[in-house]
Order: structure tokens, then sequence, then C-alpha cells
């Protein structure tokens, strides 16, 4: 890509092609938990595709793995002032947030991601999923409570404001992927623990359906 990039030709197809090689040699250098080799390859392919997001993705993934976030925010910030609208850099980071347990800016980031795509059901199934998860969590965190800590209460509350969170998301993910059993399930799961016998034995029996 440098070769022709000097010889005034852009070879999209090395562009790509670096990008997919890195993206590989990342995945199995975070499997060893090889911080240092990877962010090492990911800055010398982004020295010479400074523009390439999915290289800069690469970089934040791997600096939030690191729990480097301060210089994963400042790729991001770069990634976003190439490409403000790219929903991919916010799911993400919305994603290593989740592997991170950093749960309120997890919901941020996708969040943002389905602002900007209302319809990226892949974003929807991992936010509704995540809230589901940290409801559940929650909810135990005031169970282990002595019964007269007053804090138990607002946690329970917090666990089905929470809960009401991954509805809202879940049920517009399923309109689209009605035959998704998973998500059918976690529906009739959270509409039980809210109280709703009528929609949970909805979606159970939804669920139940699909084979």
């Amino acid at each position: 890509y440098a070769i022709q990039e000097f010889l005034g030709n852009v070879f999209k197809d090395a562009s790509i092609n670096a990008a997919l090689s890195l993206n590989y040699a990342v995945d199995s250098l975070l499997q060893k938990k090889d911080f240092s080799e990877a962010i090492k390859i990911s800055e010398e392919a982004h020295k010479v595709l400074p523009l390439n997001i999915d290289i800069l993705i690469s970089i934040i993934n791997i600096n939030l793995q690191k729990g480097d976030f301060t210089t994963s925010e400042k790729y991001l910030t770069k990634a976003l002032a190439i490409d403000p609208k790219n929903k991919q850099l916010y799911y993400v980071l919305g994603t290593s947030y989740i592997d991170l347990k950093e749960n309120e800016k997890a919901e941020e980031a996708l969040m943002m991601a389905i602002e900007i795509d209302p319809n990226y059901t892949e974003a929807q199934y991992q936010l509704g999923a995540h809230l589901f998860n940290w409801a559940n969590d929650i909810k135990l965190s005031a169970d282990q409570l002595d019964l007269n800590d007053s804090k138990a209460p607002l946690l329970v509350q917090k666990s089905e404001e929470t809960l009401n969170r991954a509805l809202l998301v879940l049920e517009k993910y399923i309109l689209i992927n009605p035959s998704e059993k998973s998500v059918l399930e976690i529906l009739w799961k959270s509409y039980y623990k809210l109280g709703n016998e009528v929609k949970a034995a909805e979606y159970k029996k939804r669920a139940r359906e699909i084979k």
C-alpha cells in the first residue's frame, strides 16, 4: 500500500487486507494477553493507514482490554473525527466495556450506536442482554444484604428499572427477529421477574415453540 501511495496510486485492496490481517493477528495476541506486541503492530499499521477505521478500532479494543482508558479514548476521538457517525465504533466500545464490567459506559456506548442506526440489531441484542445481566447482578447484590439494610430496596428498584430498559430494546429487536429463541427467553424471564405473568406466558410460549 505504501509503495503504491508513493507512486501516486491508492491500492484499496492492500488497505482492506492489511486491516483484516491485523485483526486476525491482534485477536491471536489478545488471547495470549500479549498487549505490547498487539499495540506495536497496530500502531505500525496506523502510521501507514492513519485514516483506516478498522485499524483504529483494533487499537481502541487493545487498550480497553489492557485497561488503558486514556489511550483508548484518545484513539476513539481520532476515529470519531474521521467518521463521527460510525456505529461500529460505539458497538466495539460498548462490548469492550461489557467485558470490563463498566456497565454504565457500556450502556451509553451501545445507545449511541443505536441512535446512529435505530435498526442496528447487533447493538440492540448486546444492549438488551447486557441490561438483563446487569439487572440480575444488581438484584443479587440486594439479596445478599441484610433485610434491614436501607440499601436493599434501592437496589431492587434499580434492578427493575434496568430490566425495563432491557425490555424496551429487546422488544424492538424481536420485531425484526421474531424467531430468536434466546431473546424470547430473556423477554419472558424479564416479564416474570417484573410480575407481568401475561406477557411472560406469551413470550415463554413463543420460545418453546421454536425447536
